[in-house]
């Protein structure tokens, strides 16, 4: 729609913004990095009663995730070159997210601050008639699968 001229306006991921640019058919507006409170969180949602029944899945995928970041910051290329597709060159994502390659903000674990923030978008959307039902963010993340994958990580 970018394309047609049937949009004018549109937020989309950096690394989009990044393609974009390239290819000369988009402009950067504003990034949400200029933004103090601004942030983007991604979390792994399963049906509960098949991940209580499997917990070993769960805890598999945070072992993963952790051996991921771990990896990523030893030898970013890694990551880059994984995030690469044929939509985004490998170096299109190193300029998405080489901003900051400790890669802090990848982290698994749920610490207060990321469950607050759950909850302002959950109490947003409640607010705006996005949703119907309040959430408690609390009573929604569940970091036990991540402490166990730690746990197991440290016996290897």
């Amino acid at each position: 729609m970018l394309l047609s001229g049937d949009l004018d306006l549109f937020p989309t991921p950096y690394y989009n913004v990044v393609a974009l640019e390239e290819a000369g058919t988009g402009v950067r507006v504003e990034l949400s990095s200029a933004v103090e409170d601004a942030y983007t969180q991604f979390f792994v949602v399963a049906n509960k009663s098949f991940i209580e029944e499997n917990e070993e899945v769960g805890v598999a995928i945070q072992k993963a995730y952790i051996r991921a970041w771990e990896r990523a910051k030893e030898n970013p290329q890694l990551l880059y070159d994984a995030l690469a597709s044929s939509n985004y060159t490998a170096e299109q994502m190193k300029a998405s997210y080489d901003f900051d390659e400790t890669f802090e903000y990848f982290h698994t674990n749920n610490t207060k601050e990321d469950i607050a923030k759950l909850q302002d978008t959950i109490d947003f959307l409640y607010d705006g008639g996005f949703i119907t039902t309040k959430v408690d963010a609390n009573e929604f993340v569940d970091n036990s699968y991540y402490e166990k994958a730690v746990e197991e990580l440290k016996a290897e």
